[in-house]
């Protein structure tokens, strides 16, 4: 529970933010999130999803995000690489975005997602643990999808 307390929490908190007059943004960040974190639960969790990253030639990338090291950024290109088209259409439909747009969101959340999952360098063994109460608690502050 402490790693989500700390590093997960953090980037919870960060998608709620706290300013009240960027309600509209701050909803908009959390259904990102949200969705984000549900297609890494959907696919496995976070070391499947690495996996996949690995798989397509992403593995510096990817090994950034888990790294202490800057996180180096990826392409929508990557992700529709990764991930499958109905996976991502989901997304996009969750979003009320386009495919293109959803793959965007995914590319520019997944590395700082990865990065807040494993502070220590490594995938922890309670990953899945830390994505099911992230996705709570912003589905409790999160409108309907």
């Amino acid at each position: 529970m402490g790693l989500f307390d700390g590093a997960l929490g953090n980037l919870v908190n960060s998608a709620l933010g706290s300013n009240q007059n960027a309600a509209q943004n701050q909803a908009q960040s959390n259904n990102e999130l949200l969705a984000v974190m549900t297609l890494v639960q959907d696919y496995g969790g976070l070391s499947k999803v690495l996996a996949m990253f690995n798989q397509n030639g992403l593995t510096k990338e990817a090994s950034s995000w888990v790294g202490n090291e800057a996180n180096l950024p990826i392409l929508a290109e990557h992700i529709q690489r990764v991930f499958s088209a109905e996976a991502l259409q989901g997304v996009a439909s969750k979003l009320g975005v386009s495919m293109d747009e959803a793959c965007a969101v995914i590319a520019k959340i997944l590395p700082t997602l990865v990065n807040h999952l494993t502070p220590d360098g490594s995938v922890p063994q309670n990953h899945e643990d830390l994505l099911s109460q992230g996705l709570s608690m912003l589905k409790g502050n999160t409108p309907s999808m």
